[in-house]
């Protein structure tokens, strides 16, 4: 009984989570035709090309993504994994920071998103820090369209 009520602990202790906030202008401040650029800070080019085309393609549905909008919005992304094992198996714990600005710098929307792959049944399909971006990525992407009725 007592292992149960431990591990059990243990799994709520140790859940993702997922927080966001929105500005101080709310849905409206989204424009349609606004485009947004997406840049990445994620460790390693490579990285940082998963990621951002990861982002583009699931915020391409909400928000209109241009490679060079040099008058648009961005969508700010910051992520950071780290790679860790067991005799069970390999996981990714990761973190991801998301901040969509205005062109004019206003801060519209942000999210930040704690993934603990150790404890779910999703990171033992995603073992590589790119497959555990691109869930991060999508988990974070309906968290912004729930909360603006995309």
């Amino acid at each position: 009984m007592r292992s149960i009520v431990a591990v059990g602990l243990m799994l709520l202790v140790s859940c993702s989570t997922v927080s966001s906030q929105r500005g101080a202008k709310g849905i409206e401040a989204f424009h349609p035709s606004e485009p947004f650029t997406v840049r990445v800070s994620a460790g390693n080019e490579q990285l940082n090309t998963f990621v951002r085309e990861y982002v583009s393609e699931e915020f391409g549905r909400f928000l209109r993504i241009s490679d060079s909008a040099e008058y648009g919005g961005t969508i700010d992304v910051t992520y950071d994994a780290v790679t860790q094992w067991n005799a069970y198996g390999t996981w990714q714990n990761s973190t991801m920071l998301v901040v969509i600005h205005s062109r004019s710098g206003e801060r519209l929307w942000s999210a930040e998103y704690t993934y603990k792959g150790g404890w779910k049944l999703s990171s033992f399909v995603g073992t590589t820090v790119a497959e555990s971006a691109r869930t991060v990525v999508k988990r974070v992407a309906r968290r912004f369209a729930k909360e603006h009725d995309f």
